[in-house]
């Protein structure tokens, strides 16, 4: 959270709107296609996004969630084809290893990868933009591989968590002594009823949504309905209440997102010029699916692997 999206990302987007060199700076026209897009795919985020996009000039206002969002699900889609080819595969190498390192799988089976990603990464940043930039954050970033090996993926580590947390226990303090005797209390009280969640589905206007036990949220309809299951993308079609399993047919036709600096269908982007639909159908149990973000811009469609659900 503080090193990679507060600090390295958030330092990028100031080089890239505020910064002195027109090299890296993006122009009027740049600044105004990025906005054009953020605003298109704005009502296509699934719930998972607590934040919509804001523009880019908007940027030292932006909570960590936002700069998550643009870093591992919207930003390859959203600078691709407006960056110069340099900076955006040098963008890519950010993105590719951080969503390495949150991936439950893939922190280990491709820490190497990540590894590299991130040593390359710090290098070209210097030969790009130039040392003056390349504060302490930029070097802290390439050990992150190895702090994955000791702690696990990057959210099981990150300061996320807390932060959230401290509504919940601001909103547990009232206007009175011994604040913490109070909070003692309330947690407490939420322990002690607190029960395991399991997968429950809701009807809503005929449609049928249900919530699993890693607190994603998946529909038949609108902007929740893709999911990922056995290295196939689907479209649920229905879910039947009884048993909480998914009734999905596969989109058909798709390809790697991108091929450098590694191939994005093995960390779970997918690519396609239309959106082609199997008429074949597979039953998918909800707990054992994983979440999807669709997005459609100009006539291309992306779907990326949700990592920062509960999973």
């Amino acid at each position: 959270m503080h090193n990679v999206l507060l600090g390295v990302f958030k330092t990028m987007m100031k080089i890239w709107i505020e910064g002195r060199d027109h090299a890296y700076k993006f122009s009027t026209e740049q600044k105004a296609e990025v906005n054009r897009r953020l605003k298109w795919i704005k009502p296509q985020l699934c719930s998972d996004f607590q934040r919509k996009p804001r523009t880019i000039e908007e940027f030292s206002r932006f909570k960590a969630t936002e700069f998550r969002q643009l870093l591992l699900y919207t930003g390859p889609l959203i600078f691709k084809n407006v960056m110069d080819e340099p900076f955006y595969g040098h963008f890519l190498k950010l993105s590719v290893a951080i969503r390495i390192l949150c991936h439950p799988v893939l922190y280990i089976a491709n820490n190497d990868v990540a590894s590299n990603l991130l040593e390359a990464f710090a290098i070209e940043f210097i030969q790009l933009y130039g040392v003056s930039y390349f504060v302490h954050n930029f070097h802290v970033i390439t050990h992150l591989a190895k702090d994955a090996l000791d702690h696990g993926p990057l959210d099981d580590f990150s300061a996320f968590p807390f932060e959230s947390y401290l509504q919940q226990m601001l909103k547990s303090i009232k206007d009175a002594p011994n604040p913490l005797l109070q909070f003692k209390n309330r947690l407490g009280e939420q322990m002690k009823y607190s029960s395991t969640k399991t997968a429950t589905v809701s009807k809503k206007r005929a449609k049928h949504s249900v919530v699993t036990e890693r607190h994603v949220t998946i529909t038949d309809f609108g902007n929740d309905c893709y999911v990922h299951f056995e290295r196939k993308v689907l479209m649920v079609k229905e879910i039947r209440q009884n048993t909480n399993e998914l009734v999905c047919a596969e989109v058909k036709d798709l390809i790697h997102f991108f091929t450098e600096p590694l191939q994005s269908k093995g960390i779970g982007m997918y690519c396609s010029d239309k959106r082609v639909i199997s008429e074949d159908r597979y039953i998918v149990p909800a707990n054992m699916a994983l979440k999807i973000q669709a997005l459609e811009l100009d006539s291309l469609f992306t779907y990326t692997l949700i990592l920062h659900s509960d999973f």
